[in-house]
């Protein structure tokens, strides 16, 4: 399953994919943002989630949207050091 990374303009990149998905009758592909792509891309999830949901209902599509994060996995070292700290991070 194609998992999609929308670093920039997501919602005009998002909407490209519904277009595209629509036409060919696409299965399911995924959406997903990595942990380290928030902070250089400036894009929280509860944007990039709005972002994406928006563009599907824009462009009238009518199929499950899958959304993840991708590498959110606490690192052991800061974990070790400050728990609730590396928790509040993910």
């Amino acid at each position: 399953m194609p998992a999609i990374n929308l670093r920039m303009l997501a919602y005009d990149s998002a909407r490209a994919v519904f277009r595209a998905a629509k036409k060919i009758e696409a299965g399911a592909f995924i959406f997903e943002i990595a942990r380290s792509e928030i902070g250089y891309t400036d894009q929280r999830p509860s944007e990039y989630v709005s972002s994406v949901l928006a563009a599907a209902i824009k462009e009238g599509y009518r199929g499950p949207v899958f959304i993840q994060g991708d590498h959110f996995q606490a690192s052991a070292k800061k974990f070790k050091v400050d728990p609730e700290g590396e928790i509040k991070a993910i």
